[in-house]
């Protein structure tokens, strides 16, 4: 028998948003970890499936970065 654990935090829905702007916008994953200032893409991975938490300081400079218009 096999068990399936959940490993997603409640915070998963806020992680599931940021990635689907960051697709909107077509920038990649290391794109965005880049102009956000957070570690490296496999972070910001971990926030956009949920496993990991969004932390306040990351969180509103990765959503600046990728609602901001596109320039022309």
């Amino acid at each position: 028998m096999t068990t399936t654990t959940d490993t997603r935090g409640p915070w998963a829905e806020g992680g599931h948003q940021i990635a689907q702007l960051r697709l909107a916008r077509e920038i990649t994953q290391a794109e965005l970890a880049e102009q956000a200032g957070l570690p490296n893409a496999g972070w910001l991975s971990d926030i956009e499936v949920g496993r990991r938490p969004v932390p306040s300081a990351f969180y509103q400079p990765s959503l600046i970065h990728i609602s901001a218009p596109t320039r022309q």
